[in-house]
């Protein structure tokens, strides 16, 4: 068993990732990783073994999940579990043996020792239902698969490695090129003799790269800027571009041209490369002799393939058909000449279209341009094979039914390793799809780095409708990792490293009306997304981790577990589904996104009536949350239920986000779960629960408030309202329910009220607590700390989050914590800064609000309840963990307790060690400072709280009392 402590996933950038104040120092734990230890993939026989980074399978893992997350995956498997032995169906037993080294066409092949020699042998052969074909181990062939019948349903014809194979039969499409077939051409370029066109080169550092222009940068091929939108034509019924405008930084080398055979691959949309010829070149104008996908935009990328002069860097080649040559550039880095030893030339390894119950059992295909060719065929069977190195395709499966793919290796495929259509073709119908290792699809990585050109695939698995993906293990995918359409099965996968070259891509993806499909108790890892040619204005990756995109309805995603996607799952206009008892754990900008972008004919919503119950939300970046919700409608109230889920909120503040098109908020929990309609009708998780009310406090409060006059006890003295124009507003003092308050009326056209000054550390936090009533129900009050100007200072603002909320006519107390991002002082002899002030702005003219007790204290935080670990085991069997922290850090292992229970006792909820995984599943952890209990779950440790037995959800002062505890 391969066991791995992982620091964390891959950060690449998401949206609202901006960089977060430091956090303060802990003399305790930092959580810090150790040395990663190798991740070591088993190559086919005779290729070197590469070690892998465990840091799950990248180099920068360390900064992902901030300073106090941490990952611990266990039982990687290495090789999927062999299926079974295909039974004899052959009542009289008849077998046909074939032997590339031994063998003879003119023979009958009927025993092992008179057996066939090709391959090609199999198309004239008088197959009958029930015959097995018997490949002889070590036997290699450079030719296709292919037979002359077909199978039934209870006599399938069978082609199989014969028994006991240490080096199985191999269709290899390769020709070999010796060192004595290159003669050097100039400089670095050597030349060989080569007639056919080759779709890859190899040598033992591993797949060479076509040559191309601009050469690649550190972490992946670099691209040329679109320098304005291409023009708009129409080609079946959609909008695209025939022409592609270039800028300046298109520079050729001397005497270098565009000429006959060059390519150009441009980033059309997030999702899309094309790979277009040019007919023509006009200036800065490239006319392309087929449209690109969607209409061509200025600041795209694209780069430029298909000509002798682009072989100028290390390990590119090209391929002069005319001339019958191949041009290579040396490697470097020895004496000799590093340089290709092989190119692929065969378009297809098993080619079995039309045929019907056929198994193909333990063969390795390679260096090839589509392993196994399925293509209408019916009831096949593919079974304990590898298929490696593949130019296009892993295995081609569109317009087939009930074909299975099963306990197979597939690696390095130039797109998709399983495609079943859908897309550019009929799809697949009830596909199955089990237990297979797919490493490379559509990428070629180094760590972080995409070694391969950028080129268009469509999944992993594409595996067409009512199909069965179950067991797999994908590591390492271009696009989407496991796509299906509806009525179809995903579980119990482990999908590491998706969007590798492209986004708006998803680990696991599917949509549409009556999709039906089911997802449940998959392990979604370390999704990536590329920027590379995209816009610099968007540069924010799209790479999530479950995505129920376009009407998608009636999907149930159950059980699952995403870390380090952008967004650990996304609804993009989908209605009617059930999100339940899921793990999203440290992704970038949001754990959960509801998303709509247009509506219904009858002006409804498209994101609607789901249920979203049960599940555990753990934000770790500064600038993540649980919740992301996006409408362009009015409310997002629509867009479902919600129950029993957990909220990780370390330090008490936003949990989650609504925009809407009259504005955006911030919410913490309390307000999450007390405020009606910020995702559905009524108050959100009547049993929701968030870890900061779960019985010990993550923070002290020290010291007394800092706002001068915040308890009024000195009338309105420092306090100050501001507004542009006549007429102005109105701030009063007075008496309210028996405690001075301000109440201020809003003068045109819009107006605030600020506080006395008071002073603030940067990278200190503090506790913010005001009571306040407004005169209509459900205000939304932008609350700010800022400067408060002074010398030659501004009005930036102060804390490191939104503070803003929702207020009612009844009076509310609400509380917030957040960071100072600088460091200021209240009347500043030096600076002449006037300190920090507390502001509420965005009052209507005419509106009123009234205020009272407005605290703002310094706080420090424990360090324990920021700490948490997800525990993955990603095998086929339950392990045992015993606590992965040690050294100083040791001592939390007793104050870890499950974030998925809120219930009984702390000491109840701790966690006993080892702790028991059962296959493909997880568990998150988290911390709690022991010595801080909270017992009315308010947030105040029980010695500094004056208001022992608060009511569950109520917010308090610092003192622990909420407004009715005066």
């Amino acid at each position: 068993m391969l066991s791995l402590l992982f620091c964390g996933l891959l950060a690449c950038g998401g949206a609202d990732q901006a960089t977060a104040p430091a956090e303060p120092a802990s003399p305790v734990l930092a959580l810090a990783a150790p040395s990663p230890a190798s991740l070591v993939w088993p190559l086919a026989e005779g290729e070197r073994s590469t070690a892998v980074a465990a840091a799950a399978l990248d180099n920068s893992l360390d900064s992902a999940l901030g300073t106090h997350g941490r990952v611990v995956l266990t039982g990687l498997p290495t090789v999927p579990t062999r299926a079974r032995p295909w039974p004899d169906t052959s009542p009289a037993g008849r077998r046909f043996h074939v032997d590339s080294q031994l063998g003879n066409d003119k023979l009958d092949g009927r025993t092992v020792d008179r057996p066939w020699r090709s391959l090609a042998r199999l198309t004239t052969a008088a197959l009958e239902p029930g015959d097995r074909i018997v490949l002889a181990c070590g036997s290699r062939w450079r030719e296709s698969l292919r037979l002359g019948a077909s199978g039934t349903a209870a006599r399938p014809l069978v082609i199989e490695a014969a028994a006991g194979c240490s080096q199985p039969p191999t269709i290899d499409g390769s020709v070999d090129l010796p060192a004595s077939a290159w003669v050097r051409q100039a400089g670095a370029v050597y030349v060989a003799a080569l007639a056919p066109a080759p779709l890859q080169l190899f040598s033992s550092a591993g797949v060479w790269v076509e040559a191309h222009h601009p050469n690649r940068g550190a972490n992946g091929p670099g691209f040329f800027t679109m320098a304005a939108d291409g023009n708009l034509a129409s080609a079946n019924g959609r909008d695209v571009s025939t022409r592609l405008g270039t800028g300046d930084d298109l520079l050729l080398p001397p005497a270098a041209r565009l000429g006959s055979g060059s390519h150009v691959r441009v980033r059309s949309a997030a999702f899309v490369i094309d790979d277009l010829p040019i007919a023509g070149v006009d200036g800065h104008t490239l006319t392309l002799a087929s449209p690109s996908t969607y209409p061509l935009k200025a600041g795209w990328g694209y780069l430029l393939t298909g000509q002798a002069w682009m072989v100028d860097s290390a390990g590119e080649w090209f391929h002069d058909a005319a001339g019958g040559r191949l041009l290579a550039h040396d490697l470097g880095g020895s004496a000799e000449p590093r340089l290709p030893t092989s190119a692929s030339v065969l378009a297809t390894g098993i080619d079995l279209q039309g045929r019907a119950h056929v198994v193909v059992d333990g063969l390795l295909v390679r260096k090839v341009g589509t392993g196994a060719l399925l293509q209408r065929s019916q009831a096949v069977q593919v079974r304990n094979s590898r298929f490696e190195d593949l130019a296009d395709r892993g295995i081609d499966a569109a317009e087939s039914s009930a074909v299975v793919i099963e306990s197979n290796r597939i690696e390095r495929s130039g797109t998709d390793a399983v495609f079943a259509g859908g897309i550019g073709a009929g799809a697949a119908i009830g596909l199955t799809v089990r237990n297979n290792h797919i490493r490379s699809s559509g990428v070629l990585m180094a760590g972080a780095a995409v070694l391969s050109l950028p080129r268009r695939s469509y999944g992993a698995i594409l595996a067409g409708q009512a199909a069965t993906v179950s067991d797999n293990l994908i590591v390492d995918s271009g696009y989407i990792g496991i796509r299906v359409f509806e009525r179809s099965v995903v579980e119990r996968n482990v999908v590491v490293g998706s969007c590798s070259v492209l986004d708006d891509c998803g680990a696991i993806y599917t949509l549409g009306a009556g999709n039906d499909s089911r997802i449940v108790g998959n392990l979604v890892l370390h999704v990536r997304g590329n920027t590379a040619g995209k816009p610099s204005s968007n540069q924010a990756s799209q790479a999530q981790g479950i995505y129920l995109d376009d009407d998608a309805a009636g999907v149930r995603v159950e059980r699952n577990t995403v870390i380090g996607a952008d967004h650990g799952l996304q609804l993009h206009d989908a209605s009617a589904n059930q999100v339940l008892d899921n793990r999203l754990y440290g992704n970038r900008v949001a754990q959960l996104w509801m998303q709509e972008t247009r509506l219904q004919a009858d002006g409804s919503g498209t994101t609607r009536g789901n249920r979203i119950e049960g599940n555990q939300f753990a934000p770790l970046h500064a600038r993540s949350r649980s919740l992301l919700l996006e409408t362009h409608q009015s409310s997002a109230a629509s867009f479902g239920s919600f129950d029993r889920n957990r909220y990780f909120d370390a330090a008490p503040g936003r949990i989650g986000s609504v925009g809407t098109a009259v504005g955006g908020r911030d919410f913490t929990a309390a307000q999450w779960f007390a405020t009606p309609g910020l995702a559905s009708t009524g108050a959100a998780d009547p049993q929701g629960s968030a870890s900061s009310g779960d019985g010990h406090a993550s923070y002290t409060v020290a010291g007394a408030n800092l706002v001068p006059n915040g308890n009024l006890a000195a009338g309105a003295a420092g306090w100050s309202h501001w507004n542009a124009t006549a007429p102005h507003g109105q701030l009063h003092y007075a008496a309210c329910d028996a405690s001075p308050c301000l109440r201020y009326t809003g003068g045109a056209p819009s107006g605030l009220v600020s506080s006395p000054n008071f002073s603030l550390e940067q990278g200190n936090w503090y506790r913010l607590a005001v009571d306040i009533a407004t005169d209509a129900e459900d205000q939304p009050l932008q609350l700010v700390v800022r400067r408060g100007g002074g010398g030659s200072n501004g009005y930036e603002l102060l804390a490191e989050r939104d503070l803003s909320f929702i207020a009612g006519t009844r009076w509310q107390r609400y509380s917030v914590v957040y960071q100072a991002t600088r460091s200021v002082r209240s009347n500043d002899d030096v600076t002449g800064d006037l300190g920090a002030r507390f502001d509420i702005e965005g009052v209507a003219a005419g509106r009123s609000l009234s205020l009272a007790r407005l605290e703002i204290m310094s706080i420090t935080p424990s360090l324990a309840p920021r700490i948490s670990l997800a525990l993955v085991n990603a095998g086929d069997a339950s392990v045992d963990l015993a606590c992965p922290l040690a050294d100083d850090q040791a001592r939390l292992c007793t104050q870890l307790a499950d974030l998925a229970d809120p219930a009984g006792s702390s000491d109840a909820r701790r966690v006993t060690w080892p702790v028991r995984l059962a296959p493909r599943s997880a568990v998150l952890l988290r911390a709690f400072e022991a010595a801080s209990p909270d017992s009315d779950g308010d947030g105040i440790s029980d010695w500094q709280d004056s208001c022992p037995g608060s009511a569950h959800r109520q917010v308090v002062n610092a003192a622990g009392c909420a407004l009715e505890q005066r």
